[in-house]
């Protein structure tokens, strides 16, 4: 808040001058302490006195106390309506004391008499992102920018508020803009990354992260951002890829303190096993289909589940988790070593990742070895490197025997999928096949943008050849950036389909909105070489097949699992060839078509995909075995631990 220098009034008496004159003093040495005394005895002399109500609201402010700070500056505020110093104090104090929405009233009431006060510009547009009113901080943002071009943290700002909007290829700009002002910035090049990664573009992604990298190796999380990264690029080298990954165990996987202290866990084989799961995305959230039926049906006698969430955006996905768990733990902003002392006095005997190197793990947690056994599950399609985590739940599919491994952990292979979906509940009825209506088929891809490359696009684009009335319907928050769907049109026409067979389809308000929209499509194409999950669960559940082309690592060949899981396996190719020529025989099959679609929902509601309890009992079977072999291996021969 701005300390400002008060007046000496003519006329007033000699003690009240001194007064005046020490707490100044007092001011100019920071001391607000001892200062705030003295001016609480000016206001009681003077309740006219507008300077020293507002130095008085001003060091409340300063020493924490926002309702003392509101209630001075209101009274300096009353005095001098149009004073500006007075009320841009009081827009913080209103900010500090939660009162977001007055806190903006008061600094655009500023800004009106004083259209360039760059502090009230600024607060007003962190106002409105507060308020989720993103697209009026953006314009906040903007007249800041014009105002302070050489700000790097003012284009950050403005980047993330339309990156937040879809706005992407200017989200772009601004993160350039903020690095051209300001220097390599670890946060805006993430940033950056990530804009460019949803717009399709991974090579640029990969190379923003290998230049942060290359100025900060030790920056866990924008290295955790290159891993994920690099799975999407078509022409990536597996041996590379690992040996990445490798790399970020061997920097910030060392255990510091070099020795694992003994675990407290006592070595009794068949006993009831403590499990604890850690994961950001306990929410509505992609990780969360897949975990809840293995969370609700988890045998109580058996095995007690504790839940480390790591969680920000809680929702009431949030709220049925944690009913299902017998003890829940909120560590989204609890440092490592208090979240290692909190899971080795829950006495965890399994600790279980679902995050790997997505945004919000928390990998270095496991790096210290807080559970006697550490696994890796579901929520990324890779080893996670890390040599203090000893197992990866995959499949016979994802992962199968023979082929080379590269992976840190030891494969446990599930039997049937390593993967159980939960149907999402408010899901509409399956419609009829779109063809039957507009008497031509339409293909259709709702994956994430940074899984459509130039050899998807050019694949599809032979298919749509091969189906010459046929159209592609894509979906994606990120198509809503005119600039973004233009760039994919473009990629498409250098194939030689036109723009009038492509459809682009932005962000749907709901869930129940996102799966109507599958009314428009015959056939799903899934993506490679990172193949869709969420995604082609939702299609088949809303009636829509999928083709899938099946690839040389985990995340190509979870699409193949899937639809064997389903008893459709023969949708899944071993080549870009044929991959077309399986499509184009499906929807060259109009009456098949159909009737794989009315019978969809029921074949995946019975089969293996969708069965909760035996899949916990499958899961519960690998952490028994694993639990057994390190009861073995830390019980001497006389049975005492």
């Amino acid at each position: 808040m701005l300390l400002c220098r008060t007046k000496i009034m003519a006329g007033e008496n000699h003690h009240m001058h001194s007064t005046r004159e020490r707490a100044h003093a007092l001011l100019q040495g920071n001391r607000l302490a001892d200062a705030l005394p003295l001016y609480q005895e000016m206001c009681r002399a003077d309740h006219t006195d507008a300077d020293a109500w507002l130095v008085l609201g001003v060091i409340y402010g300063r020493l924490g106390d926002a309702a003392l700070a509101e209630k001075a500056l209101q009274r300096a505020a009353h005095l001098r309506p149009a004073h500006v110093a007075t009320l841009y104090n009081l827009g913080i104090a209103l900010r500090d004391a939660g009162r977001v929405t007055d806190s903006v009233s008061t600094f655009r009431r500023v800004l009106e008499l004083e259209p360039r006060h760059v502090g009230a510009r600024y607060l007003l547009a962190q106002g409105f992102e507060a308020l989720g009113k993103l697209e009026d901080a953006a314009t906040s943002y903007a007249a800041l920018r014009d105002l302070t071009p050489d700000n790097p943290a003012v284009h950050a700002r403005l980047g993330i508020c339309l990156h937040s909007l879809g706005r992407l290829e200017d989200a772009v700009s601004c993160y350039r803009a903020a690095l051209a002002t300001g220097g390599q910035d670890a946060n805006t090049q993430d940033n950056l990354a990530a804009a460019l990664s949803q717009q399709g573009r991974s090579m640029e992604a990969v190379a923003v992260h290998r230049e942060t990298l290359a100025a900060q190796p030790e920056n866990a999380h924008s290295h955790s951002n290159l891993l994920l990264a690099l799975h999407y690029l078509p022409a990536r080298r597996l041996d590379g890829v690992f040996e990445e990954h490798r790399r970020w165990g061997r920097i910030h996987g060392a255990d510091p303190g070099g020795v694992v202290p003994p675990f407290p866990n006592r070595p009794e084989p068949e006993r009831r096993l403590h499990v604890g799961y850690v994961s950001p995305d306990f929410c509505e959230h992609s990780v969360s289909y897949f975990f809840e039926p293995l969370l609700a049906n988890h045998r109580d006698s058996l095995f007690e589940i504790t839940c480390y969430s790591a969680t920000r955006d809680v929702d009431t996905t949030t709220a049925r988790l944690r009913s299902l768990a017998h003890r829940w733990r909120d560590i989204a902003d609890v440092d490592d070593r208090r979240v290692v002392d909190m899971v080795r006095n829950d006495e965890i005997d399994i600790l279980v990742d679902l995050a790997g190197h997505t945004g919000g793990s928390r990998l270095t947690v496991f790096a210290d070895r807080p559970a006697p056994i550490q696994v890796s599950y579901l929520g990324y399609p890779d080893t996670t490197g890390l040599p203090a985590i000893g197992y990866r739940l995959c499949d016979g599919i994802t992962d199968p025997e023979g082929c080379p491994i590269h992976c840190t952990e030891e494969l446990v292979r599930l039997s049937g999928c390593f993967l159980c979906y939960r149907p999402p509940a408010q899901a509409p009825h399956v419609a009829p096949p779109p063809a039957e209506k507009h008497g031509y088929v339409t293909f259709g891809s709702f994956n994430n943008l940074a899984k459509i490359n130039e050899e998807v696009v050019a694949t599809w684009s032979a298919l749509l050849h091969e189906v010459p009335h046929a159209r592609l319907v894509l979906k994606s928050a990120f198509l809503a950036d005119r600039k973004t769907g233009e760039r994919y049109l473009r990629q498409f026409a250098q194939c030689g389909i036109q723009g009038e067979r492509i459809k682009l389809l932005g962000r749907a308000p709901t869930t129940s909105d996102h799966l109507e929209m599958y009314r428009y499509v015959d056939v799903a194409l899934d993506t490679f070489p990172y193949n869709g999950a969420t995604t082609t669960c939702e299609a088949l559940w809303m009636g829509v097949p999928v083709v899938t082309l099946t690839g040389d690592s985990h995340a190509g060949r979870v699409g193949k699992s899937l639809l064997t899981a389903v008893e459709l396996g023969a949708l899944a190719a071993d080549s870009r060839e044929e991959y077309v020529a399986i499509a184009a025989r499906l929807v060259g099959e109009p009456g098949r078509l159909a009737t794989v679609r009315g019978a969809l929902r029921d074949r995946m509601e019975t089969s293996i995909l969708c069965d909760g309890v035996r899949f916990a009992g499958v899961v519960e079977h690998a952490y028994r075995t694993m639990w057994r072999r390190w009861c073995t291996e830390n019980t001497h021969v006389d049975g005492v631990p």
